[in-house]
């Protein structure tokens, strides 16, 4: 069976790999204007003899094509008018093949008063020759919504990182009333890649624990929208499975690190216009954006999708003002693939046992792949397979779009487990009833399948749908462990609807376990949820949550809530009442908060909560340049607690070790050598001051993005010359970059020169400061404006052929330009 299985799934992924490999040619389109080829033209015929040269501007459908265009004219009063056919590409008029043709010296033209529903007319005074042409007398184009631009380059530099959040807690009952510990991230990054490492610690009165959680060096390649992991990593699995933490070398899609990418199909609508125009796009009735198109038929790619059923608007304003409108009902998806384009990821290496306790305990070796395909722009395809030692696993899926009826997906996966070399001991004797039965692990290899289905249907308003898994005895996945038995059967429904009276959901889910060989009895779980909520803009919001327990120990509860903002973003306030119901008991419970959130940059917030039964929690958090501080005081059920906590970095980046906040994603330090307080604003946002050397850590950069750093031109004193006020950096993810202004220290002032018997020096002598390549004239009386001046400066002064040189000292004044005296030079040859 297993060696009859084996064949039958690698038929299945053969087969799968080539019909995918016929779409994986297909490159993705470029943004461009395209214009189809002309037919060929027919033979011409000679041009008559009464034919013509003649230079006229034209017009088309009132607009100015050409002011000055070499055109044939022929016929009695010259009222036939040919064109060259490289001026008719460059009107884009799409002419008929069967349009008149005639050779003039060598020549071709096209005669124009031979294509039916041309409007010719010549003004003789202005010598200008007005066409009218409906839009389908010009070549289409095809214009795509959002051209391709051009991604930053992340760049890292070379450095380390710590990061920290560490606690220490004391309680006032039970046998452990002090505790302390922390989390650390210890972290090496390099153009080439980041190392990473993870720890825990907790310590308490009566145990230590320390344990590594995850190392793990990763290669990002945006180039090829992909990641390379190797060591402690996490799984990506297919829809029938779940992800697992292991250990080993992972290659993986990951869109991530080109921010912006599209990787769902998009939309196309065409229309058609006489004159140039702008078209503005509505998607749902929200302008999303305006694009220029020129006259004639066109096409707009790229339109931003629709999730859900919606409708797409074009309103098409011509440069007469008048408007034509274009509206397609479709439905959309965010959640398939671009035709053509591959999410992938495949993996091999070990299975993490007892993560966070143990910090090496590793158990099953294993390999496993999975990968998605977008096929068309309504179907998505999928492929799985897990293989390790004594079983395999194996799966395919499909989502796809059917129409306006919905997103539909399916999935069907099947394993097989050979069985165990020894066979493990019987578990214990149970009494049925008069019989006695012994249960003991299978000595027997076993299958086993699961099959999935999903659909849901979603519009602006409203959004249903339902799914439905069912799993034999035999199944088993990687994540699962040798014994795991899925659930047999699970199913839910979910209904959401939004409008002017607020927005509603519902929900029901029903799960169907395996039988419990102690109970011999079948455990089911059935949930339902109900959620209302409706905002009042800056009056708040009400919200009431409802769920109910059907099956067991049967339970309720419901929560009435209100949320009111004080201001734009920081502060809120909120009450909350909640009733809890079950077979023994029933409990109300009333809730009070108001909190204030910090701010991204230097600054505090807090949180106060508080309910009717005198319990009571306070948080209280800071933060400055060196990290984050937290105090939380917590009171329950005659029980306190006091919690003081702080998180930060230790970061070695640009040959410096900087202590300051706890570095996120990617982190930069920004320096402005020499100029300290200076503010620093991170894409328009106030993120701190420079310290005394210049140096500020700032440590939430987007990776893979463009973040545009800034500092204050009022910050720096008048003599400061700065290169520029704004630098972009791009990162890689968990990696840090130098940022450093280009800025300097001009010392400058203003001398007098004059000779030997007091007069000032011409006006038109050149002087040239501490040895510096360029020269300076001197202006009216003898004044001069020196710049780039240090403690001591050595002026040298030249007239014709004659020269002196002055020492000149420079003392540090308020005075931006300060009058540095008046100097005698003695002119020598």
């Amino acid at each position: 069976m297993l060696i009859l299985f084996c064949t039958c799934v690698r038929g299945c992924l053969i087969a799968v790999g080539a019909f995918m490999a016929m779409y994986l040619s297909a490159p993705f389109a470029q943004t461009q204007l395209q214009v189809p080829a002309q037919a060929p033209t027919p033979t011409a015929k000679p041009a008559p003899s009464e034919a013509y040269p003649s230079f006229v501007k034209v017009r088309i459908n009132g607009q100015v094509a050409a002011e000055n265009t070499l055109i044939l004219r022929s016929g009695k009063n010259g009222e036939q008018f040919s064109f060259s056919p490289s001026d008719i590409k460059s009107f884009r008029l799409a002419l008929p093949p069967d349009a008149g043709t005639v050779d003039f010296d060598g020549q071709r033209f096209v005669t124009l008063n031979t294509i039916g529903g041309l409007s010719l007319t010549f003004d003789d005074v202005s010598q200008t020759l007005s066409v009218d042409a409906a839009a389908a007398f010009f070549e289409s184009a095809t214009i795509a919504l959002t051209p391709g631009r051009k991604r930053p380059t992340p760049t890292a530099s070379l450095g380390s990182f710590l990061t920290y959040d560490i606690y220490a807690q004391q309680s006032s009952t039970g046998s452990q009333s002090f505790a302390s510990g922390g989390q650390f991230e210890w972290g090496i990054f390099t153009p080439a890649g980041v190392l990473t490492s993870t720890f825990f610690s907790n310590h308490t009165e009566v145990s230590n624990q320390f344990s590594r959680l995850d190392t793990v060096f990763a290669i990002d390649v945006p180039s090829a929208i992909a990641t390379w992991r190797v060591g402690d990593t996490t799984s990506q699995s297919a829809s029938w499975g779940n992800p697992y933490l292991f250990a080993g070398v992972q290659y993986t899609t990951n869109f991530g690190t080109q921010p912006g990418f599209i990787s769902y199909p998009l939309n196309s609508l065409s229309g058609q216009t006489a004159l140039p125009s702008i078209v503005d796009i509505y998607v749902n009735n929200v302008l999303t954006a305006t694009q220029r198109v020129p006259q004639g038929p066109f096409t707009l790619n790229d339109l931003p999708n629709i999730n859900g059923r919606g409708e797409i608007r074009l309103i098409v304003r011509d440069l007469l003002g008048r408007e034509q409108a274009i509206v397609q009902s479709l439905y959309g998806s965010t959640q398939l693939l671009r035709p053509g384009l591959d999410n992938f990821s495949f993996q091999a290496g070990t299975l993490r046992k007892n993560y966070g306790l143990n910090s090496n305990d590793y158990g099953r070796g294993f390999a496993s792949g999975v990968w998605h395909r977008g096929i068309d722009a309504q179907l998505t395809t999928e492929a799985g397979l897990e293989l390790a030692r004594g079983w395999q696993t194996a799966g395919l899926g499909a989502t796809w779009l059917a129409g306006d009826f919905g997103e539909v997906s399916t999935s069907f996966a099947h394993s097989v487990q050979a069985a165990p070399t020894i066979e493990p001991p019987a578990s214990p004797i149970l009494t049925i009833g008069r019989v006695n039965a012994t249960v003991a692990r299978p000595t027997e290899s076993r299958s086993g399948h699961t099959r999935a289905v999903r659909w849901d249907w979603r519009s602006s308003q409203l959004s249903v749908g339902a799914q439905a898994r069912v799993t034999s005895p035999g199944f088993r996945t990687i994540n699962n462990g040798g014994d795991f038995e899925r659930p047999r059967r699970e199913s839910s429904v979910f209904a959401g609807w939004g409008g002017d009276i607020g927005s509603f959901s519902l929900g029901y889910t029903e799960i169907q376990r395996a039988q419990d060989p102690q109970a011999l009895t079948q455990t089911n779980t059935k949930l339902a949820q109900f959620s209302w909520s409706k905002s009042f803009s800056r009056w708040g919001q009400v919200s009431l949550n409802a769920f109910t327990s059907l099956t067991g120990e049967t339970n309720h509860s419901i929560t009435l809530g209100y949320f009111l903002p004080l201001d734009f973003s920081t502060a809120s306030a909120g009450l909350s009442s909640s009733r809890t119901t079950s077979r023994s008991r029933s409990q109300y419970t009333s809730t009070a908060s108001f909190q204030r959130n910090a701010p991204s940059g230097d600054g505090y917030g807090y949180h106060l909560q508080v309910t009717d039964r005198a319990d009571a929690i306070l948080r209280a958090t800071a933060q400055d340049n060196l990290g984050g501080y937290a105090l939380d005081v917590a009171r329950q059920d005659q029980t306190t607690a006091v919690r003081i906590g702080t998180t930060g970095s230790v970061v070695y980046l640009g040959d410096e070790i900087v202590v300051g906040r706890r570095a996120e994603a990617a982190f930069a330090l920004v320096t402005v050598p020499g100029f300290d307080n200076v503010r620093v604003l991170l894409n328009n946002q106030e993120v701190g001051r420079t310290n005394a050397r210049g140096n500020l850590f700032v440590p939430r950069l987007n990776p893979y993005e463009t973040n545009q750093i800034r500092i204050d031109q009022q910050d720096l004193p008048l003599s400061a010359e700065v290169m520029s006020l704004q630098m972009d950096a791009t990162p890689f993810l968990r990696s840090g970059l130098v940022v450093r202004f280009a800025v300097r220290e001009s010392l400058s002032g203003v001398a007098n020169f004059v000779d030997e018997d007091g007069q000032p020096i011409p006006a038109g002598a050149m002087y040239t400061i501490n040895g510096a390549s360029g020269t300076v004239p001197i202006a009216d009386r003898g004044e001069a404006f020196l710049t780039g001046l240090t403690e001591n400066n050595r002026v040298r002064i030249t007239l014709d052929s004659r020269s002196c040189t002055i020492q000149i000292p420079y003392k540090r004044s308020d005075d931006p330009q300060p009058f540095l005296g008046t100097f005698k030079c003695k002119l020598e040859n």
